[in-house]
């Protein structure tokens, strides 16, 4: 070990950084974090000084050491690295995590039209807004990110939004680009109502057949509707 043989060795602390960016880049991430932490930053030049810190943030990350990462990843995250756009993703994540969502939102922001992040930042963001009653802004930002191939959760959190503005007619619609999968029993309730309210009951009535029914409020609401669907659709005999 060159560090305990040669402890006042002005190098050791630059002998550390390179092995464990070596060892970060192999993959091999408890040898890479171990020589890593014995790093001095002031013993690097500033470029290999943030590099540092973004390892150490990443790897604390994996860890799940969300404190250390947040402020390794704080060091790093206002430069014009190239992790400078990484870092400002996980430092917004944890904050997110975290349920700092007013920080987490500055960050997300920042990074939404990355091509690296543009398929998930989005749905953070609505999701703060969503969380945070700012149903319009929600829809604004799924609206101007979501992409012509369709990301059922945009699409959803659209849905959801115009929801929960009673919108009923604009959430059938956004419930109806959702793929089934993309749907639990919850948000299957909540499109069978919307196509209820909008007078779409054929759907809705549909809808709601496609809810396991249980013996509780959810299913009771399910049976209610699903009887005021049949009726409305002609189908007096399934109601």
């Amino acid at each position: 070990d060159f560090e305990i043989e040669f402890p006042e060795n002005p190098n050791a602390g630059r002998l550390q950084f390179y092995y464990g960016r070596f060892m970060f880049r192999d993959r091999k991430y408890d040898e890479a974090l171990e020589a890593l932490e014995k790093t001095n930053g002031y013993d690097l030049e500033p470029k290999d000084e943030r590099e540092l810190n973004f390892m150490l943030g990443y790897l604390y990350f994996k860890k799940k050491d969300y404190d250390k990462a947040k402020q390794a990843f704080g060091l790093v995250k206002d430069g014009t690295d190239d992790n400078a756009m990484t870092a400002t993703y996980y430092y917004g994540y944890i904050a997110y995590e975290q349920g700092k969502y007013t920080e987490a939102l500055k960050e997300f922001n920042r990074v939404k039209s990355d091509k690296r992040f543009k398929n998930t930042v989005p749905m953070y963001i609505s999701q703060i807004y969503l969380m945070q009653g700012k149903y319009d802004d929600a829809i604004a930002n799924a609206q101007a990110m979501i992409s012509d191939t369709m990301q059922d959760g945009l699409a959803l959190q659209l849905a959801e939004a115009y929801f929960l503005k009673n919108d009923f007619k604009n959430a059938a619609l956004w419930f109806d680009k959702v793929s089934a999968s993309g749907m639990n029993q919850h948000y299957m309730y909540e499109a069978g109502y919307s196509q209820l309210n909008a007078n779409e009951y054929a759907e809705a009535a549909k809808t709601f057949s496609g809810i396991t029914v249980k013996q509780d409020s959810l299913g009771q609401n399910v049976a209610y509707n699903m009887g005021i669907a049949y009726l409305n659709s002609g189908e007096k005999n399934k109601a």
